[in-house]
């Protein structure tokens, strides 16, 4: 009995299988694979034309009235932005009366207006506690 031991497989010894697997068993599986995977499509498509509603078909042309109006490109960009900041510069460094009792004038002279009034308030004002910074 032991020289019929040592005849065997070294893996066969070891405790592995001996034997193949069944392929009829293993083209079950793959074929209960499948069809586990289509029935399971086929439900959820069933599922989902159930819960959404169906797509309604417009068979109306549109009403070209409506439609907006084509946009307005600009011929020349470069002259177009010199021609808004000089406008804008003009505004910024111009006098103009608004109306009797209103005017605009150059902000570097506003920003010197508010800096003085802002000036004057802080030198006149009187702490809190009556003790001076």
């Amino acid at each position: 009995m032991r020289k019929q031991e040592n005849n065997l497989d070294p893996l066969t010894r070891m405790g592995y299988e001996t034997r193949d697997v069944s392929l009829p068993t293993i083209t079950k599986a793959i074929i209960w694979f499948f069809v586990f995977g289509i029935v399971s499509s086929l439900v959820t498509l069933g599922i989902y034309l159930a819960m959404v509603p169906p797509e309604r078909v417009v068979t109306t042309t549109p009403d070209m009235s409506r439609m907006p109006p084509q946009p307005v490109l600009q011929a020349n960009p470069r002259k177009d932005i010199v021609t808004l900041r000089a406008a804008e510069e003009k505004e910024l460094t111009s006098y103009r009366e608004v109306d009797a009792e209103h005017a605009h004038i150059p902000i570097t002279r506003a920003m010197e207006l508010q800096a003085q009034k802002l000036s004057q308030q802080t030198t006149s004002a009187t702490p809190v506690n009556g003790v001076a910074p």
